[in-house]
């Protein structure tokens, strides 16, 4: 039975070392159609995003600091697959979540 492809949204303001480790326990889990994006809701170049290249994460810059629900619907609108999973930038998924 094939599986349905997710798209993983993680949502942040700051970036940094909470969302790089999210990103690495995420992506190991995600398979090939699957997709990963990181809303960031602030100013450009205030979040540090240096991880999401790294772990193949399509960068959705929202241009301001939207609060989370915003940037959680912009986000989501963004996302192609119908299955999503939506996380905070300071949440790693356990192995089989």
């Amino acid at each position: 039975m094939p599986q349905t492809p997710l798209s993983a949204l993680i949502i942040t303001h700051r970036g940094g070392a909470l969302l790089a480790r999210g990103l690495a326990a995420l992506r190991p889990q995600l398979g090939p159609l699957d997709t990963l994006h990181v809303a960031v809701s602030n100013v450009p170049g205030a979040a540090d995003l240096s991880s999401c290249a790294a772990y193949g994460a399509e960068v959705l810059n929202l241009g301001a600091n939207v609060g989370f629900a915003r940037a959680a619907n912009l986000g989501l609108a963004a996302c192609a697959n119908t299955l999503i999973l939506l996380l905070n930038d300071d949440t790693a998924p356990l192995p089989g979540f």
